[in-house]
């Protein structure tokens, strides 16, 4: 402390002003060092609590805003936020679930029908062996690879349907005909074609599925249940219209609209 009167003479020591400049300057030092600390500390707890933080204020009045953590909150319950559930959306799911739908109806329509096409028990289990060679081997794989790719998964979908309606209309054109070798062949040509393409539909299919929400065990099972709803359609209806029209052809042409429809939805 230094003397307020005025006529005092103060005399102070060299050694004593040297040490006590040398501590101001570390605890100067100290300081900054703390200060840049807990400013880095700030900066990244700020940070977390904003990637934790709901995308929308909508989720942020449902969830909780994140963005601000009460005093005593451990960081690590930061990151303990669950994200926001996507939901499933309805229309692509749907037009999703009518792609593999034309090839399924096609396929049981043929067990309902069998009586009255014109082919012996040997060429019907031979066209429904042709249904399933594909199906049984490149075809699945061949639609997992083809969705795989970034610059054809767009067109996927779209391409098997194409191909499920070019072999459902092969098939169908030669049942249509008297039963010579070139429908015979044109038969079996299209049951390949066919069960190439529901194969990779099938595929592709569930794969987009996991895509469409975060509810996947429910897509799946909409899809098999889409499937099972095609064959028993087809099953249920492919008879009773042919009787109606007094011919099979009839069903036949019934069978190609379905696919049509499940062209459309695919390009949809």
């Amino acid at each position: 402390r230094l003397s307020r009167a005025s006529s005092a003479t103060i005399h102070l020591d060299p050694v004593v002003v040297s040490t006590h400049s040398t501590q101001n300057l570390a605890n100067a030092k100290i300081c900054a060092s703390l200060a840049h600390v807990v400013k880095t500390r700030e900066a990244s707890l700020r940070t977390r609590r904003l990637r934790a933080a709901p995308a929308n204020k909508n989720m942020a009045s449902t969830q909780g805003d994140y963005r601000t953590v009460a005093p005593g909150i451990e960081e690590a319950k930061l990151n303990d936020a669950p994200p926001p559930r996507r939901p499933l959306r309805a229309l692509p799911f749907v037009l999703l679930a009518l792609v593999p739908f034309g090839a399924h109806f096609f396929k049981g329509a043929l067990s309902a029908l069998q009586l009255l096409l014109p082919l012996s028990k040997g060429e019907y289990g031979l066209l429904h062996s042709m249904f399933a060679l594909p199906n049984a081997t490149i075809a699945p794989v061949l639609g997992g690879l083809l969705y795989d790719a970034p610059r054809l998964r767009k067109h996927a979908l779209t391409l098997f349907a194409a191909v499920c309606l070019l072999g459902g209309s092969l098939c169908a054109w030669g049942l249509s005909q008297q039963p010579e070798s070139i429908t015979l062949a044109a038969i079996y040509t299209g049951g390949v074609v066919l069960g190439l393409g529901q194969g990779g539909a099938v595929v592709s299919c569930r794969a987009a599925a996991s895509r469409v929400g975060d509810d996947e065990a429910f897509a799946q099972g909409v899809l098999a249940a889409a499937a099972n709803l095609a064959a028993f359609g087809a099953k249920s209806l492919s008879a009773p219209v042919a009787l109606y029209f007094g011919d099979y052809r009839a069903a036949l042409a019934m069978l190609l609209v379905v696919q049509a429809f499940s062209l459309l939805a695919a390009a949809t």
